[in-house]
């Protein structure tokens, strides 16, 4: 499923609905949407979300603070990331294919929640799925 602007919330829906092997597709789904359990197993975060560094708000935030975009960055990273994993026994995996991960780890480690630390891992391939997604079951693991 493959949203634009307009219809985000109709698409997001038709894909929490849908009990078919089904994935959504979105450049504007971050911030407000959640997917526990088996709503959504992964997600694949195609770009760092830095702010436009052209806002002039956002510049004049940065005067005060050199690293507002970098912690705004880190701020709307962690909040993806947990869009897929919403409790403590629930599972999901985020692959973060930007090399800007790399960048804003190094600089910036100290404003992501030791939760996320601790799970990054750099890897330069797909690792395998866990069991539970290669047992071929569907989305509401039935």
């Amino acid at each position: 499923l493959l949203n634009q602007t307009a219809n985000t919330q109709l698409v997001v829906d038709r894909f929490r609905a849908t009990k078919d092997p089904c994935v959504l597709v979105s450049p504007s789904v971050d911030t407000g949407f959640d997917f526990p359990y088996a709503a959504a197993e992964y997600q694949i975060i195609c770009k760092v979300p830095f702010p436009v560094p052209t806002d002039p708000l956002l510049a004049a935030r940065s005067l005060a603070d050199p690293l507002y975009h970098r912690k705004l960055a880190v701020t709307r990273l962690v909040q993806m990331a947990g869009r897929v994993m919403r409790a403590e026994d629930d599972a999901g995996e985020t692959f973060i294919i930007d090399d800007s991960i790399n960048f804003l780890m190094s600089h910036t480690k100290p404003y992501f929640p030791m939760w996320f630390r601790d799970a990054y891992k750099r890897v330069g391939f797909v690792p395998p799925a866990p069991a539970r997604l290669t047992q071929g079951g569907t989305r509401d693991g039935v």
